[in-house]
């Protein structure tokens, strides 16, 4: 007897049900007697230019000068245990050398780039909200630095929710 763990990362040009079709058929067409049992962790995802990417992209340069390159040769992106929640995922981070490797590192100054990146891609997020939503009161009081975090407070329901969908687009953690 033999027990086997797999895992598929997939990109959406495939599916759960056709990776398990063609799974079958090629135990099938070698007359094994097996049993499978699937669990899905997580689904692939594309998020579409617009919205967060654009004001992502804009960030990026506004922070670096430089225009970025959408691109999925990082690997399969950990947003995909998060995109059933968020309508719209993205990861960006420092460029790493090193990343999954032996004494894996990152220099202290793209942390602080990073931040600096993320904080104005906030900034855009929730003024381009602002824009679409002008009947949604909002205050908002940014003490951001690199010692304090960023603070949002919400001054109605509607507002909150605005809020939120701003902060997990950009991939911050929301509290009640």
């Amino acid at each position: 007897e033999l027990e086997m763990r797999f895992n598929f990362r997939f990109s959406t040009a495939s599916n759960v049900d056709g990776l398990k079709q063609r799974v079958h058929a090629v135990l099938d067409r070698h007359q094994l007697q097996y049993t499978l049992d699937w669990n899905l962790q997580g689904k692939p995802f594309l998020t579409p230019r617009g919205g967060l990417v654009d004001q992502m992209l804009a960030a990026i340069a506004d922070v670096t000068g430089v225009q970025a390159e959408i691109s999925t040769t990082g690997g399969t992106s950990d947003g995909r245990f998060i995109a059933d929640i968020c309508p719209q995922v993205i990861e960006f981070g420092p460029v790493n050398a090193t990343i999954h490797k032996l004494n894996e590192h990152v220099a202290l100054e793209e942390v602080d780039l990073l931040h600096a990146v993320y904080l104005r891609a906030l900034e855009r997020l929730l003024a381009d909200a602002l824009l679409r939503e002008p009947d949604v009161e909002l205050a908002a009081s940014a003490a951001a630095s690199a010692a304090g975090p960023l603070l949002i407070v919400a001054a109605s329901p509607a507002a909150a929710a605005l809020v939120g969908h701003c902060l997990c687009a950009a991939g911050a953690a929301t509290a009640a």
